[in-house]
Formats: C-alpha cells, structure tokens, sequence
C-alpha cells in the first residue's frame, strides 16, 4: 500500500464527518461508519457531507438525480449556495 494511502486509512478514525440526514438512504454513511469516522448526522441547508468547517460535498445519483439537478436548475443554486459558505467544494456523482 503506498504510503500516503496508508496513512489516509490509520488516520480514518480520527475524522469526523457531517452527513445530511437524508443521506441515510444510500450506503455511503454506514461505509464511512464501518471504516470507523465518527459520523454525525443532521439536517444540513448546504451540501450532504461536511468534511471540515471549509469542505462542503455534493453527492448525486447518475442519471437520474443529477440529470433532474440540472433540469430543474436546482444544481447551479446548491452550488451557489455552497461557494457562499465554503472555500472548497466537491461534486461527487454515483451511478445509482
């Protein structure tokens, strides 16, 4: 394993996140528990997951969430929203 992977997965227990109560719904929480993050659910007005108090992450479904975020104009107003109150931004996007 190269060492900063290493690293990253000795330090995984001492990370929390904030994941959005609607999260809940998809695996990616209880992966992030199972690792062993302190995971810390709430309702968040701005993105799904809170990586720190500057990193805001975004997470979308492929096509089908993603597809409605852009239709609806929904995905420009998350991200103005998030660009408003973070430094950093992440989009991620799954195939659901």
């Amino acid at each position: 394993m190269p060492k900063t992977t290493t690293a990253l997965c000795n330090n995984v227990a001492d990370m929390s996140v904030v994941i959005d109560l609607r999260e809940f719904r998809v695996p990616l929480p209880p992966l992030l528990y199972s690792m062993g993050m302190q995971v810390v659910p709430t309702t968040l007005s701005v993105g799904d997951y809170i990586l720190s108090p500057d990193i805001c992450v975004e997470r979308k479904n492929v096509p089908s969430d993603l597809m409605q975020s852009f239709a609806s104009g929904r995905l420009f107003t998350q991200i103005e929203a998030m660009v408003k109150h973070y430094q950093v931004i992440q989009l991620f996007y799954f195939k659901s």
